[in-house]
């Protein structure tokens, strides 16, 4: 009895937090903002429907490459691939023109899907919905500049690959949190820059296109 009293009163007090920042969030629709945001997606250039891209194997694909200052608000990406492809696609992210990813992971293991399998779930960070959505808000802030690949590292031809990135690029001025990630990111690659080296991915060449 006491257990269901204890689940049944954080039920109630999340939904009036939801309920407050809903609101919040609505109340500031009518104000300026100092962004402009735009999306890089894998959008068919020619005005068709062909919205997907091939990934072969040892292929890269540029998913984004964008200038600050700005900041990533959500990364989608769904595809069709036969094989273990969460696993076989590497997921890199590089931030202000560095050389080593402060990003690098099987794309399944950075939305929370380490096994390799898709589970339907929902977090406030990290979404995986039905059909094969994948959905990050993690907020990634830059300073000059971002780049994220995806590259097949398997042996499974990957013949649809959609993404899509919202960022909101700041006229002139860097997120609050940027300058403290970008001391932190120089930190970590400095730290990181051994095991970085003697990674057995490190020293493979990959055929890279943009989407």
């Amino acid at each position: 009895m006491k257990t269901l009293l204890a689940i049944l009163t954080c039920c109630v007090f999340s939904a009036i937090t939801f309920g407050q920042g809903a609101s919040e969030w609505l109340a500031g629709l009518p104000e300026a903002r100092d962004y402009v945001q735009k999306r890089a997606s894998s959008y068919d250039r020619s005005g068709g429907n062909a919205d997907y891209r091939r990934i072969a194997p040892g292929e890269t694909l540029v998913l984004m490459d964008e200038r600050g200052p700005g900041e990533i608000t959500h990364f989608w990406t769904t595809m069709w691939a036969e094989g273990p492809a969460l696993k076989a696609l590497v997921l890199r992210m590089y931030w202000d023109e560095e050389t080593t990813p402060s990003v690098e992971s099987p794309l399944g293991d950075f939305f929370g899907l380490g096994l390799g399998d898709y589970v339907v779930y929902e977090s406030a960070p990290l979404t995986v919905a039905p059909n094969r959505a994948l959905n990050s808000f993690f907020l990634m802030p830059f300073q000059k500049h971002a780049r994220i690949t995806v590259s097949n590292e398997g042996s499974h031809d990957v013949p649809n690959f959609i993404s899509t990135s919202t960022i909101a690029l700041t006229r002139g001025r860097c997120p609050p949190v940027c300058s403290i990630s970008t001391r932190n990111t120089a930190k970590r690659r400095r730290t990181m820059a051994g095991q970085i080296s003697g990674s057995p991915t490190a020293t493979k060449s990959w055929k890279t296109r943009r989407i």
